[in-house]
């Protein structure tokens, strides 16, 4: 059937009722109504559907739910610093460098995933396919949460849980 995206009022009310669609996947721009996990994905991430679709699908799909959820990692942890900073739970002062670039690494990409224990006040953000069994860096310990891109499920489950969208199934559509 294919999805349908609907872009949220001012108010931020998507004024949708559609008992036609088994999923409905609310972000704070817009809810993505479709029948599937990975139709969600087609209208979340640029592209997908071509790359899944391609020869080398599967690989193309898995990078790209990768590169995804780094830009989104980024977006939420420049933003729950900046709250945390504004707020007063923190002072900008109490971070030297390094704390700095762990929290909001330059390149997520080119620079080497954190190990170790986080014992800070403001949540490290970081990809769990960066971590074993995908590599072998061990899972850091502490005030972290994790973004998971190894398959349309568990990427779509990480979004839920780290608060940058709902996720509505009927009940009678298979999981």
């Amino acid at each position: 059937m294919g999805s349908i995206v609907v872009t949220h009022d001012e108010h931020g009310n998507t004024q949708v009722l559609d008992p036609e669609h088994e999923f409905a996947l609310l972000m704070p721009d817009r809810t993505i109504l479709a029948d599937s996990r990975t139709e969600l994905l087609d209208a979340i991430i640029d592209g997908y559907h071509e790359a899944r679709t391609g020869q080398e699908g599967d690989r193309e799909a898995a990078w790209l739910r990768y590169t995804t959820l780094i830009s989104l990692a980024d977006v939420a942890s420049a933003g729950i610093f900046a709250a945390m900073v504004n707020d007063g739970s923190v002072a900008l002062e109490d971070f030297d460098e390094n704390n700095l670039n762990t929290i909001l690494p330059p390149s997520r990409i080119a620079t080497r995933p954190f190990t170790g224990h986080w014992d800070n006040k403001i949540p490290l953000i970081l990809i769990r396919s960066d971590y074993e069994p995908h590599s072998h860096l061990e899972l850091p310990t502490g005030n972290v949460y994790f973004l998971d891109p190894t398959n349309e499920a568990t990427f779509l489950d990480s979004m839920v849980s780290a608060g940058m969208a709902e996720l509505h199934v009927r009940e009678d559509a298979a999981a």
